[in-house]
Order: C-alpha cells, then sequence, then structure tokens
C-alpha cells in the first residue's frame, strides 16, 4: 500500500537537522491530494489521520519520541520529510508492522499485497462503508473476505482478512485484483472453497470482468459480493451483468451485513455497531439501481439464491423477489437454436415496477413471430399475484401459438388471487406445484452448481404436497 509522499526541499530539511537526531512536531499537516479511485491508496499512518481531520472523531494523543536521524554526507537523496513523518506516527499510533522501518517503500508494498490485513480501525470502516449513493473522497477501495475451504498454508478450513487496492510504480490493482493475486497462489484445484466479499465499492468493469474470468477457470470457487455501494463508470453495466452470469452473486449490503463486519472485521474494542442515518433508506435505494443495471434475463442463479428463493415453504418470510427459470421452445427472433432459456427476476426503479412474469412477457414479445408455435416452461418462485396473472391470461388469448406450463415453488396467497388463478388456467395455462424432481431440473439447468448435485431441504415433498392440495382448493 502506497503512502502519499510529499517531496521536501533538501537544502530546507539539511538545514533543519542540524544534529544527528531529528524532533518532528506533530502540528505538521501534509497536504493532502484527491484522486480517482484506485490512483493514491492506502491505509497509512497519513490515511489514518487524515479521517481525523475530516471531522470524524478527535485524533488521539500522540506519544512524541524523538527518531534516530542520520544525515550522513554522501551520495543519493535526502530522505523527504513526509517519509519521517510516516516513520514517526507508524511508531506512536502502531498503525503498521514495525519491521517496515527495516524494508524499502517497494518491498514493504509486496509484503502487504501478500499479507492481507487482520482488521480495520473504526474510523475506516465507518467512513469508507457509509452506504451512501454518491459520496467523496473515498479514494480507496477496501474489501473484508472470509474463505471457507483449505488453502495452502494455513492449517484451517476458514480464513478472513481485509485487502486494500494498491497501486506500486506504474502499475496497480483494485482490492479485487488483490485478492485474487493472493488467492490464486493458495487454492486447490481439488478442494471445493466458498468466499464472500463485503467491498466498499461494487467491481469496476475492468475488475468485473477480470472476476468473472477467473470464475469460469475456477469453477471449484463460489463468490458472494456484498457492496456497500455502487461504483459507476463506463461500461459497468456489462461488467456487472458479465460478473453475475459467470456465477457471482451480488447484492448490496444491508444493516445486518454492516453489523456482521463491524463485529468480525473491525478493531471495535467490544463497542456495538451503531448505524448511521438512513442506513435502511440508503440500502434500498442501492438495491433498487442494482437491479436495473443488471437488467433481465440473467444466464443463471447463485446457489444460494436458488437455495433460498425457491425453498418451497408454506409461509416464506424475506423472499421480496420473484425469480422465473424459463425455456422457450421455439424459433425466436435474433436466436440461431429452436431452444432458449434464462432466468428472470422481478425489477423495481422509480418509473416502473415488474414481476418476473411480465418482464418476461416484456422480452418475449419482441422476439415471438406469429408463424411459429412456441412451448414455454416456468419455474418460478412465487405463483402468480393477481394483477399478473390476468396480464399473461390476456396474452395467452391473443397469441394462441404459445403454450405456457408453470410450476411454482410457492403459492402468493391473496384474496384476491384465486379468481385470477382460475381466469390463468382457463386461458390455456398449466399451473403445478414443484416437486423433488423439478428442483433437482432446476438446479441442473439453472443453476451455477460447479458440478455439485442437487441437496433437497428438509420436508421438500412434504412442503410440496401440501402445496398441490391448497392449490387444487383455489382452483376449484
Amino acid at each position: 500500500m502506497a503512502a502519499r509522499e510529499s517531496r521536501a526541499d533538501s537544502r530546507g530539511l539539511s538545514g533543519c537537522c542540524s544534529s544527528s537526531t531529528l524532533m518532528l512536531p506533530l502540528s505538521v499537516s501534509p497536504p493532502r491530494r484527491e484522486a480517482p479511485r484506485g490512483t493514491d491508496v492506502g491505509d497509512t499512518p497519513l490515511d489514518h489521520l487524515s479521517h481525523q481531520w475530516r471531522g470524524l472523531q478527535p485524533a488521539p494523543p500522540l506519544r512524541s519520541q524523538p527518531l534516530s536521524c542520520s544525515l550522513q554526507p554522501g551520495p543519493g537523496p535526502s530522505p523527504s520529510l513526509a517519509s519521517l513523518l510516516s516513520l514517526s506516527l507508524c511508531n506512536s499510533v502502531g498503525s503498521c508492522p514495525t519491521d517496515r522501518r527495516a524494508l524499502p517503500r517497494g518491498r514493504a508494498r509486496e509484503k502487504q499485497k501478500r499479507n492481507p490485513m487482520e482488521k480495520l480501525d473504526p474510523e475506516t470502516f465507518s467512513f469508507h462503508f457509509l452506504n451512501m449513493e454518491f459520496v467523496y473522497g473515498r479514494n480507496c477501495s477496501y474489501l473484508c473476505y472470509q474463505v471457507e475451504g483449505r488453502l495452502s498454508g494455513p492449517p484451517g478450513l476458514f480464513e478472513q482478512g481485509v485487502v486494500v487496492n494498491e497501486v506500486c510504480g506504474d502499475t496497480g490493482g483494485h482490492a479485487e485484483l488483490c485478492f485474487l493475486h493472493w488467492f490464486r497462489g493458495r487454492l486447490s484445484p481439488h478442494e471445493y472453497y466458498r468466499v464472500t466479499w463485503f467491498i466498499s465499492w461494487s467491481p469496476c468493469s475492468n475488475c468485473a470482468r477480470d472476476v468473472a474470468k477467473f470464475l469460469k477457470r475456477h469453477r471449484n470457487v463460489e463468490l458472494s459480493i456484498l457492496a456497500a455501494r455502487l461504483y459507476y463508470c463506463r461500461d459497468h453495466e456489462q461488467g456487472l451483468r458479465s460478473l453475475c452470469n459467470s456465477g457471482a452473486e451480488l447484492a448490496i449490503m444491508v444493516f445486518r451485513d454492516f453489523r456482521y463486519c463491524w463485529d468480525n472485521f473491525v478493531y471495535h474494542h467490544g463497542r456495538h455497531f451503531i448505524p448511521w442515518e438512513n442506513i435502511d433508506a440508503n440500502s434500498d435505494l442501492l438495491a433498487r439501481k442494482l437491479e436495473d443495471l443488471l437488467k433481465n434475463p440473467l444466464e443463471k442463479l447463485h446457489p444460494n439464491t436458488f437455495s433460498f428463493h425457491f425453498c418451497n415453504l408454506e409461509f416464506a418470510y424475506d423472499r421480496k423477489y420473484s425469480y422465473l427459470c424459463y425455456q422457450v421452445e421455439g424459433r425466436l427472433s435474433g436466436s440461431p437454436g429452436l431452444s432458449e432459456q434464462g432466468v428472470f427476476l422481478n425489477e423495481v426503479c422509480d418509473e416502473n415496477c415488474r414481476h418476473a412474469e411480465l418482464c418476461f412477457l416484456h422480452w418475449f414479445r419482441g422476439r415471438l413471430s406469429p408463424d411459429e408455435y412456441y412451448h414455454v416452461t416456468w419455474f418460478i418462485s412465487w405463483s402468480p399475484c393477481s394483477n399478473c396473472a390476468r396480464q399473461v391470461a390476456e396474452f395467452l388469448k391473443q397469441h394462441r401459438n404459445v403454450e405456457l406450463s408453470i410450476f411454482a415453488a410457492r403459492l402468493y396467497y391473496w384474496q384476491r388471487n384465486k379468481p385470477d388463478l382460475r381466469n390463468l388456467c382457463s386461458s390455456g395455462a398449466q399451473l403445478a406445484i414443484m416437486f423433488y424432481q423439478d428442483f433437482r431440473y432446476c438446479w441442473d439447468n439453472f443453476v451455477h452448481n460447479s458440478g455439485r448435485e442437487f441437496i433437497p431441504w428438509e420436508k421438500i415433498n412434504v412442503n410440496s404436497r401440501l402445496l398441490a392440495t391448497n392449490l387444487e382448493e383455489i382452483l376449484k
């Protein structure tokens, strides 16, 4: 991690250091330069104090101690004032390794790149993980990671730490690429890994593409990314879509994620996490923005997403999204084959709100031909709501060349929903409840399963029979 350096005039420095011991006044405030993300980084002592200079918290008292600075005449430049100040603050604050003083700057950075930090200080976390839509002065990207699986080196099956973006000479890397650099040398092709990132910025387009390539080459790695904020840059939509299509799970951090990070990645000294103002509202806003960015359809689902949203409970909570896995048999415009499949999820933004069924119809209308016959199959996490059922029924009445089969993991209970579901079936749609063989089929065809077999959850068949009985009562 590169410390911000401020060159001092060597003649002026020699003039102020007449002896071999230099006393640095603590009132010296090095100038702070803003730069785009990734160009001026580091969790250095100077950067640490910059959080306090921003007014987040009063600076702790520093121990004033002399530094041995031998200014012998000879070849080479004089030491810069910034490097001496950085060394003094390292000794007083204790925010860098003690052996770093014995290493040149380049070697210190390489050492930190190979060895991620253990935890963050509270001010750094609160400043850099603030989940506002637009923030300023957050030029660093922080990545808190957890790896489940046996890595080369440590004896355990679990490891965690923090990575920050780096700039070394003319080359640099965002936190995502620094993690991959560290991770590549330690993973085994014979082990399965589950990796979770809590990251201050969502990946930029370049990082997203590089991470997507990594996941395609390493099918034994499952990645979940929870971002505090969205990083808006050129082509970031395409990068995030390619990342999701490669098997990564991408979501916005909510209150419980921030609290989890505080408990596990911050030196909190026993203090509880105190949420900042509008933390929930900001998360909801960013989640809607992310939905709009990803656009439908997706190629496949993340295993955790499928297992959570398709779990066939009679009464399920916190499943606010509807997922629709589709297969279309028939020639669509723009498609070379006679079959196509993918995944839709409901969209929510300020101007529009559509459940997954209507997202599919919007996409399908522009691609079907009146001269072709189509057989469409849906595997859907929720049965259609009243409004969706009416619109799908109307669509089927207008397009008699489309045959639709719907298999629902759960029933969406609403009193007004019953007549519209009956009307949907009367329009020609087949409506049924998903059973074990349907869940397994979805796992094999619509999930980035990394070659793993579907493992049914408890009471999967019992729940399906109960839901099927309830659906029969509704359709009578």
